[in-house]
């Protein structure tokens, strides 16, 4: 636990220093008259900054990383990778494969009937509404499964238990969304300075 939190801290650092560094070096280069250079350390900068941040942290990673994390809780709190296979679990294992069954068909019937609902107006798979959803339909899919696996072996007694399984998710994927964002705003502040 501490070796992670030391990893997070040196990697958030080194995220800190690489942003004030990229502020001063644009600045630097746009003081040199470097052509296609705009530097950060501007009222421009500071405009695009201010103004496009929450646009650019709230991408689609940000919401694929917190499907991610509450399937992930999910699945943790199922005990199903612990358990799957115990003779006691027989049941809930099966319960599970047939849920599964179900989503996988219910995606392909999605898919696959024609004129299906998820591919795009000219029928191709990618991109499409369903490429663009992979992540949060792969997340359902596990939120599914496990949440069935946990119901039926009793890992999970009541709703109550289900929803914080993936608040745990969340809370374990903290440290994920801090570096998230500074990594984002390091990289949307390179890509506005340099091209």
């Amino acid at each position: 636990m501490k070796s992670s939190r030391l990893v997070v801290a040196r990697v958030a650092f080194v995220l800190v220093v690489a942003e004030v560094l990229l502020i001063l070096l644009s600045w630097l280069l746009s003081a040199m008259n470097v052509e296609g250079v705009r530097p950060l350390l501007s009222s421009e900068g500071a405009r695009w900054f201010l103004s496009r941040f929450a646009s650019f942290v709230g991408a689609p990673w940000l919401a694929w990383l917190l499907v991610g994390a509450m399937a992930w809780g999910c699945l943790r709190g199922s005990s199903l990778l612990a358990t799957i296979g115990r003779k006691d679990h027989r049941g809930a294992t099966i319960f599970a494969a047939v849920l599964l069954a179900l989503f996988s068909g219910f995606l392909l019937w999605l898919v696959a009937a024609p004129h299906a609902t998820l591919l795009s107006a000219t029928g191709s798979l990618w991109p499409s509404p369903f490429s663009s959803a992979l992540v949060p339909l792969l997340a359902l899919g596990v939120i599914i499964v496990c949440g069935g696996y946990g119901v039926a072996c009793r890992a999970f007694t009541s709703l109550t238990d289900l929803c914080h399984s993936f608040v745990q998710g969340i809370a374990a994927a903290a440290p994920i969304f801090f570096l998230y964002v500074l990594f984002i705003q390091f990289l949307e502040s390179l890509r506005y300075a340099f091209f």
